[in-house]
C-alpha cells in the first residue's frame, strides 16, 4: 500500500501472559454481526508517539492497568480496508486480572486464549501473520 498524507497511523498490542512454556493471548470479539476475535488496536491521536498510544489503547479497550510493553514488531500492517497503517507491539499482562471491556463499543466478549487455539479464532490474514511473527520473537527468547 502506498502511503499518502490520508494514511491513518494506528497500533495494535498482543497482549499475552507468559506462563512457563506457554503462552495465553487476550482476543476481543468484534459486537458486529460477524462476531470476528482480533487484537487489541486503536488509531493513534494526532501527535502521538506510537509507544504512547499502545499504552492508552489497552488501557481503554482492555481496560488493563499492570502491563509492559515489551516490544514490537518489524514493520507496520495495513488492514486493508481502509488507508490505515499499525504498528504491532507486544504487551504481557497477567491473565488473572480482570479484563474490562465495558468501554469500548466494538467488543462484546474477551477470550484468553493458548497459542495453539489463537489462528482458529481470528480471521483476518495480517492478524495472523503479526500473530506469527509475535510467536517467533517470543519462542526466541528476544525480550526476557
Amino acid at each position: 500500500m502506498e502511503e499518502n498524507n490520508n494514511t491513518k497511523k494506528g497500533v495494535s498490542a498482543i497482549i499475552y501472559d507468559d506462563k512457563g512454556s506457554n503462552h495465553y493471548f487476550l482476543i476481543l470479539r468484534r459486537a458486529d454481526g460477524r462476531k470476528r476475535f482480533e487484537f487489541v488496536k486503536g488509531d493513534c491521536e494526532p501527535g502521538e508517539d506510537p509507544i504512547d498510544a499502545v499504552k492508552r489503547i489497552v488501557k481503554e479497550f482492555a481496560g488493563l492497568r499492570n502491563f509492559e510493553v515489551k516490544g514490537n514488531l518489524v514493520g507496520e500492517r495495513s488492514t486493508g480496508s481502509d488507508d490505515k497503517k499499525y504498528t504491532t507491539f507486544l504487551v504481557e499482562a497477567n491473565m488473572n486480572v480482570v479484563v474490562d471491556i465495558s468501554q469500548s463499543e466494538n467488543h462484546d466478549s474477551y477470550l484468553w486464549t493458548a497459542k495453539e487455539n489463537v489462528t482458529e479464532k481470528l480471521i483476518l490474514d495480517d492478524e495472523i501473520a503479526s500473530f506469527t511473527q509475535a510467536l517467533k520473537i517470543l519462542n526466541s527468547g528476544q525480550l526476557k
